[in-house]
């Protein structure tokens, strides 16, 4: 992540919202925070069924709740997709060291509901 950033400074911008460039500039390795986010972004976009299609970066914003856990909010194509899914409950988890990030986002989805197309 870092690597990109540096070569394309406009990059962050893209894939992240104003909330979470913050939060990560406040920590002491902001890439590596950013890096988990970015996984997490991919790993919901997965879990929603449509890859990197069915949303955009920025669809996905990666919030603390006051324990501190990572929740995410959805918004956009992400956010229709959830919607048709009938996703009654989103977990994700988030790690990160200098040089690896990884996320894992599992949605629980209301079996009655029936996906469009």
């Amino acid at each position: 992540m870092r690597e990109s950033i540096l070569r394309t400074p406009r990059l962050k911008e893209r894939l992240f919202l104003e909330s979470e460039i913050s939060f990560a500039l406040a920590r002491s390795n902001p890439f590596g925070a950013l890096a988990a986010r970015f996984c997490a972004k991919e790993a919901a976009m997965k879990a929603l069924g449509k890859g990197m299609r069915g949303a955009r970066f920025r669809d996905i914003e990666v919030l603390r709740l006051p324990s501190g856990g990572p929740i995410l909010r959805f918004s956009g194509g992400a956010l229709e997709t959830y919607l048709e899914l009938g996703v009654v409950s989103c977990s994700v988890s988030m790690s990160h060291s200098e040089t690896v990030a990884t996320a894992f986002c599992a949605l629980l989805v209301d079996p009655g509901a029936v996906p469009k197309g």
